[in-house]
């Protein structure tokens, strides 16, 4: 039994909600801005639960990736993503294939951030691909500068991820 999977798009549930929440962000301040961003966050991990993934932060961030992808324009998808949302980088060699959990548990070496940095993590990167495509980009750009500036995900909180 192999405890790993690929995924497509078509595994992403509401996608359509983290689209709308992004273009709504666009006119939005404060705590209603932070309601869109932690929407964005649920829907991701509702579908993280429901996958059964592995919540090793590497393998949440990399999901969120290729669900970032799935919301952009085919020119942007083209122009970003040449092997597809969900195949290999420019840097790698293979497919995603995520770790699912073994018994309802994430493994003893994933490193898991807790619920909270997990949901901020994962609605950054999806905003972060988003940004490209010109139907999300202020909405998005809006609800990163918000991270940013209420320091929801911190250089020391990415930081080992680059070491």
């Amino acid at each position: 039994m192999t405890n790993t999977r690929t995924l497509s798009g078509k595994d992403i549930h509401n996608l359509v909600l983290i689209e709308q929440a992004t273009i709504d962000s666009e006119h939005l301040e404060g705590d209603t801005l932070r309601a869109r961003l932690d929407l964005i966050g649920n829907i991701m991990q509702e579908n993280v639960v429901r996958l059964q993934l592995d919540e090793e932060i590497n393998h949440l961030l990399t999901f969120a990736r290729c669900t970032g992808c799935e919301t952009l324009s085919q020119a942007v998808k083209e122009k970003h993503y040449p092997s597809g949302c969900w195949g290999a980088e420019p840097r790698r060699h293979y497919q995603p294939n995520f770790l699912l959990k073994i018994e309802g548990k994430s493994r003893p070496s994933s490193i898991v951030y807790s619920l909270e940095k997990q949901k901020i993590g994962m609605a950054m990167i999806i905003l972060a691909h988003m940004k490209w495509d010109p139907r999300y980009a202020k909405g998005a750009k809006k609800m990163l500068h918000y991270i940013d500036e209420n320091n929801l995900w911190t250089v020391a909180d990415g930081e080992y991820l680059f070491a």
